[in-house]
């Protein structure tokens, strides 16, 4: 999966939580190469950054 971008359509918020893992190489702590698995799990820590509610209801969205 080549130029693989999972976080590409993030606005606001989200975009600059985005930007600033994407410097930090947040990504490739995840996962070494861009799959399919990688992208839920990175919205999962943006939407935990963003809204601080408990661990059960980042499932709910």
């Amino acid at each position: 999966m080549a130029g693989y971008k999972p976080l590409l359509r993030a606005h606001g918020h989200a975009q600059v939580v985005a930007a600033v893992m994407q410097c930090l190489g947040f990504a490739s702590l995840i996962a070494s190469k861009p799959c399919r698995e990688r992208a839920p799990v990175l919205v999962i820590v943006v939407s935990s950054i963003l809204s601080s509610h408990t661990k059960l209801a980042s499932g709910r969205w």
